[in-house]
């Protein structure tokens, strides 16, 4: 079992206040789906983001870059927060 080590960044300034909880995603190839709930995801604001994702399928090209523009979705995340990411290179089903 491969998996990339836990990754953290941090956007804009830590923001924190009462109600507001970290929240965890998991993902694996669906950028619109992703798209979607990062939209979401803006209007509450959390100020910690655990992003889990899965990697491609072996010997899929097609899977290869729909995890790729899966990823990039997080490119998207544009509030005050802490983004702590664990991506495998590898798919774990």
């Amino acid at each position: 079992m491969s998996a990339e080590a836990i990754r953290a960044r941090r956007v804009g300034e830590e923001k924190s206040g009462p109600g507001v909880a970290p929240v965890v995603v998991i993902m694996y190839n669906r950028s619109q789906m992703t798209r979607q709930l990062l939209g979401t995801l803006r209007r509450v604001r959390p100020s910690r983001l655990l992003i889990i994702a899965d990697g491609p399928k072996d010997g899929s090209p097609a899977d290869k870059e729909r995890v790729k523009a899966t990823r990039a979705e997080l490119d998207g995340i544009d509030w005050p927060c802490v983004v702590d990411t664990s991506f495998s290179s590898v798919n774990l089903g």
